[in-house]
């Protein structure tokens, strides 16, 4: 799947292309988020909005269909207790 094999240098690719963009995105959504909040975020990539995300709510369930993207993902908001990544297929019914 391209996304897979994409997903290693992911976070490369868009902080180069698109930086101050990838970067805010997260901090911007989860100004909307409150403490209390449970989140469903969908195709979270690598977990770049999942961060700022789960520093906020109480519980984030991150899901993306994309293994490569949501091994990343774990990785990187390992330190996160109160996020939950699934694979899962947002277009089926």
């Amino acid at each position: 799947m391209f996304w897979d094999k994409i997903s290693p240098v992911y976070d490369l690719f868009e902080k180069v292309y698109n930086g101050k963009v990838y970067m805010e995105t997260g901090n911007k959504v989860a100004e909307l988020i409150d403490p209390s909040d449970i989140v469903l975020e969908c195709a979270c990539g690598t977990g770049a909005i999942s961060i700022p995300l789960a520093k906020k709510c109480k519980k984030l369930i991150a899901t993306d269909y994309s293994t490569g993207m949501l091994r990343r993902a774990s990785r990187k908001c390992r330190k996160y207790s109160n996020i939950v990544f699934k694979k899962t297929d947002i277009k089926q019914g």
